[in-house]
């Protein structure tokens, strides 16, 4: 579903703009010379932060949304309200740069935090100056992800990005694409437990077979690159070798490979690469044709200037993902341009998987977002394999500045005849003893403590065993968040964690509002395990906006900890409403 969506953290503030144009519509010799201003002002060391980021929408707009909405007969009030919006904006630009460059008005600095150095003191998020840091950036969609070396000059500094256990159960490898020149010919590469450099694996390539054309194997990975980019391959080899026979290149290139000539102990090699004009795919090839025992291990792919790793699982130690992989291209360049993330684990698209692996589902799609038993073996299975595998592979990104472990949670243990021993057991414990609990609930004797209907919400008075069911699910469904956070803390041990809470439970009516608590997301003790109160949020309407205001006050003052809205549904899911 296509959402228009605002990560704001600590405090969200919506701002509504009347447009008012004052000239007609820019012609491209406006746009040009505005540019221009734009030019003159950064020469003359004025700082245009604001009138930048103008410039950057008008451009944009006029040059692309414009016209492909022209293109697909988008209803002409749309058009009209885009076209008078980026007027008003051309004028405001070009107002201001000609102001500055007069000297009759003066530009305000704008300081742009380090999103890749954030730190959580108290309801606050700083930067590594001690400024508080208010945030805003845009989440999930293709169309976001690629545009993310443009966030700075939009204004905006964040993305949410999501992986669900769909596109990771089963996608596991070691990375490495390994094959013969010839087939049946006496050689091998395969992942090997018994020697290792670091870890306990690494690659062993042998040959043993008579040397000649196409005879040989091979392993070879293929990653995302820059065109015109620099980049540092090299890996430690130890084993033997026949002359130049076990070499190391990019792309199949013998101009500056790199051989490994008998290394006796762990030894490293290593080349540089200059990509092409309009190279964006390069691969990694380690390839021996003659008699060999080689194993090599600690592989690694450098862009120059960055220490970023660009090889997964480059220990052989673990698994990599297709879909880590391209996660890896976005967290590149977020990495490189100052924006921070928050990477969404998603366990609710285990659904999508559920029935080829034997797991059970609610009948009601409706009735909670999580439809499988959380608790369920082969679930938490899947999901702990889900979490190392992609964390273990991208643990290296400082721009991960948060890790959201669940989104939209909701989770009913009603629909899951497995936890009514559970509920009776929680309600004596309270209770003192199964007779006291049957009292307190106005059951009879022979009556079974049992969970209430799952309609109970919504068409009863609550009662005793309905507060002590909520209690009860409230417990069972933090308990789990609070398992998949240990897990995270392991490979993001100082990386705050959330998870997206829904607001329903302030915002909706009062019938409504019943039906909320049988959720199982209590703000309070989400907040055990979380570092940020993080929320799904909306505000289409005023009467929505002051309802998610009072829920930030409330969130700060009950939690006590940064707000961290990750989903604020600004318009309506389709809609055209203009102002929120």
């Amino acid at each position: 579903m296509k959402k228009l969506i605002s990560i704001m953290m600590a405090i969200v503030m919506t701002i509504a703009i009347t447009v008012v144009p004052v000239y007609a519509y820019p012609a491209q010799g406006q746009i040009t010379l505005l540019k221009n201003k734009i030019s003159q002002c950064k020469e003359a060391g004025i700082p245009i932060d604001y009138e930048e980021m103008l410039y950057a929408v008008i451009d944009r707009f006029y040059n692309t949304y414009i016209p492909a909405d022209t293109t697909k007969g988008i209803d002409s009030s749309v058009l009209t309200y885009e076209k008078d919006a980026i007027t008003a904006l051309y004028n405001e630009a070009n107002t201001n740069l000609t102001a500055y460059l007069n000297g009759t008005k003066t530009p305000v600095t704008v300081t742009r935090p380090n999103m890749n150095n954030l730190s959580v003191n108290g309801k606050y998020i700083y930067d590594e100056n001690n400024n508080p840091v208010f945030s805003i950036g845009y989440g999930f969609f293709g169309h976001a992800q690629n545009d993310i070396p443009n966030f700075q000059s939009f204004g905006a500094s964040n993305i949410q990005m999501e992986i669900g256990p769909h596109q990771t159960w089963g996608q596991g490898s070691s990375g490495w694409n390994t094959y013969l020149g010839t087939e049946g010919i006496s050689a091998s590469a395969t992942v090997d437990s018994t020697t290792a450099r670091t870890g306990s694996k690494s690659l062993h390539m042998v040959f043993s077979d008579t040397s000649g054309s196409n005879r040989y194997v091979a392993a070879e990975r293929a990653i995302p690159c820059k065109p015109n980019t620099t980049y540092t391959l090299g890996c430690w080899a130890k084993g033997t070798t026949t002359d130049w026979n076990a070499w190391m290149t990019f792309d199949w290139v013998s101009t500056g490979r790199v051989d490994f000539l008998s290394p006796s102990d762990w030894t490293e090699y290593s080349r540089t690469y200059t990509t092409g004009a309009d190279q964006t795919s390069m691969s990694v090839l380690v390839l021996v044709e003659n008699t060999a025992d080689l194993y090599l291990d600690d592989f690694y792919v450098y862009e120059d200037g960055s220490d970023i790793n660009l090889l997964s699982n480059a220990g052989l130690e673990s698994e990599v993902y297709p879909e880590v992989e391209g996660l890896k291209v976005h967290l590149n360049n977020a990495q490189q341009s100052n924006v921070g993330v928050s990477l969404l684990l998603a366990p609710h698209y285990l659904e999508n998987i559920a029935e080829a692996n034997g797991i059970e589902l609610t009948s009601d799609d409706s009735a909670t977002f999580i439809r499988f038993d959380i608790n369920n073996s082969t679930v938490k299975q899947i999901l702990e394999a889900h979490i190392r595998g992609v964390l273990s592979n991208v643990q290296d990104y400082t721009c991960i500045d948060s890790i959201c472990i669940s989104n939209e949670p909701w989770f009913d243990t009603r629909w899951f005849d497995d936890y009514t021993d559970d509920f009776k057991a929680y309600a004596i414990e309270k209770h003192g003893s199964e007779s006291n609990a049957k009292d307190a609930y106005g059951l009879y004797s022979w009556q079974s403590i049992s969970m209430p209907e799952t309609n109970f919400f919504g068409n009863y008075t609550i009662n005793a065993r309905a507060y002590d069911w909520m209690e009860f699910n409230d417990k069972v469904f933090t308990e789990w968040h609070e398992w998949m956070a240990g897990i995270v803390r392991e490979y993001f041990p100082n990386t705050p964690i959330h998870s997206k809470v829904m607001e329903n439970i302030i915002t909706s009516g009062e019938t409504k509002e019943r039906v909320e608590l049988a959720r199982g997301t209590d703000y309070d003790m989400f907040g055990e395990f979380s570092d940020y109160s993080g929320i799904d949020g909306s505000n289409y309407t005023s009467d929505e906006y002051y309802e998610m205001m009072f829920l930030y006050d409330y969130l700060q003052s009950s939690v006590g900890k940064p707000v961290y809205n990750s989903e604020t549904h600004i318009i309506k899911d389709y809609g055209w409403d203009d102002d929120p």
